[in-house]
C-alpha cells in the first residue's frame, strides 16, 4: 500500500507517494530534504529533527530522550525513529546550513604540464597521387604520436577531417592521440581540479592553455546524510548491496553539479573541460571510484588502494569530455 506525504515549503505544498513502511529519514535522504545526521541514521545523535504529523507510530523512551519530551510535544520527530504507515504531513525548516569553506591560499608557480594537450595541424590533403589512410595521413604530420585504438575514433575520422578542409586539431594524452577535431580548438582547454573533504566540496577551474585559474566554486558534501564522520558512511555502506552505491552516487551527483555550475559561469561547454584531477582521504577517494571501504574501518585497516589511478572520465560518470 502507498501513502501520500504531503511536504510544507517555502513556496507552497508538494506531495509525495511513498511505499509503506518506508523511513522517514530515507525518505527525506532520497528527496534531498537533508538533516544533521552525525550518527549516520543510527538512532544515537538526536539531531535529525523534523516537524511532522499523522504519523501513527509513537515516540519509544529512547526517542523521547534523544529529542526531549517538550519537542515531541511540539510536534517534533526524529526522522530515523519514524516510519510512513499512513499519509502525513512534515515542515521541513527553512534554514540552510552555513559552512565556511576555504578556497584560497599560498600558491607558487610551477611549470604547466597537463596530462592532455592540443595541437593544431593543417593536413595535406589527399588526391589521386596521395592515397594515404586517414589515420596514416594523422600520424605522419607529427612525428612519434599514434592513434588510440578506438572504434568509435576510427568512425569519426573520415568526416571529422573533411568538415574544415583537413585543418584539425589532435587531442593527445601523452604520444597517444585520443580525439581529432575539426578546425583550431588548442584555445579550448580547461582542467578541473577538485578536494573531496569529508565535510565540503571544493573544485577548482583552470586554463590549461594559459595555466591560470579561471574559477572556484564549493559545496557542503552531501555524504553527510550517511553520517557526520567516515566510520559512520562507511558503516552504511555495508547495510545492503546498494549502499555503496548510493554513497558513489551522492558524491558522482556532486561532482557533476559543481561542473554545471562552472561551465554555466564560464559561458563553456562541460565537455571543454579535458581533465580532472581528485584528492581526498582514502575514504573519501574510495567512494569517489566506488570500491568497497569496510576494511578500512576494522583491524588491520587495509584499503583497497592508495596509489594514484588514471581513468577515463566515462568510466567514472563525470560530466566532462568522455575521453
Amino acid at each position: 500500500m502507498d501513502y501520500t506525504v504531503k511536504i510544507h515549503i517555502k513556496n507552497g505544498l508538494e506531495y509525495k507517494t511513498v511505499p509503506e513502511g518506508q523511513n522517514l529519514l530515507k525518505f527525506l535522504n532520497d528527496n534531498s530534504y537533508i538533516l544533521k545526521t552525525p550518527c549516520g541514521g543510527n538512532g544515537t545523535c538526536g539531531k535529525c529533527r523534523i516537524k511532522v504529523s499523522g504519523l501513527l507510530d509513537k515516540p519509544t523512551e529512547a526517542e523521547k530522550k534523544l529529542l526531549g519530551v517538550e519537542q515531541v510535544e511540539k510536534g517534533y520527530r526524529l526522522a530515523c525513529y519514524c516510519h510512513i504507515n499512513s499519509n502525513i504531513e512534515i515542515y521541513p525548516e527553512d534554514k540552510q546550513e552555513e559552512a565556511k569553506i576555504i578556497t584560497y591560499g599560498r600558491q607558487r608557480k610551477v611549470k604547466l604540464n597537463p596530462l592532455v594537450s592540443k595541437k593544431f595541424i593543417p593536413l595535406k590533403q589527399p588526391d589521386i597521387s596521395d592515397q594515404n589512410a586517414d589515420e596514416d595521413r594523422i600520424t605522419a604530420a607529427l612525428d612519434g604520436l599514434y592513434l588510440d585504438s578506438n572504434i568509435r575514433l576510427l568512425g569519426k575520422l573520415t568526416k571529422t577531417l573533411k568538415h574544415d578542409d583537413y585543418k584539425v586539431t589532435l587531442f593527445c594524452e601523452g604520444k597517444k592521440i585520443i580525439d581529432v577535431e575539426s578546425g583550431d580548438t588548442t584555445g579550448n582547454l580547461f582542467g578541473l581540479a577538485v578536494d573531496i573533504g569529508t565535510t565540503t566540496v571544493a573544485a577548482y577551474l583552470f586554463d590549461l592553455v594559459l595555466g591560470e585559474r579561471t574559477d572556484v566554486f564549493s559545496v557542503l558534501n552531501p555524504q553527510r546524510k550517511y553520517g557526520a564522520d567516515v566510520i559512520s558512511r562507511i558503516d552504511y555502506t555495508m547495510k545492503s548491496a546498494d549502499s555503496l552505491s548510493d554513497m558513489n552516487k551522492t558524491i558522482i551527483d556532486c561532482i557533476n553539479n559543481v561542473i554545471s555550475v562552472l561551465s554555466q559561469r564560464n559561458n563553456i561547454k562541460n565537455t571543454s573541460i579535458y581533465e580532472a584531477a581528485f584528492a581526498g582521504n582514502t575514504t573519501m577517494l574510495h567512494f569517489l571510484m566506488n570500491l568497497p571501504a569496510a576494511g578500512i574501518a576494522v583491524s588491520p585497516f587495509i584499503p583497497v588502494t592508495t596509489g594514484p589511478h588514471t581513468f577515463k572520465a566515462i568510466d567514472l560518470s563525470i560530466d566532462i569530455n568522455p575521453k
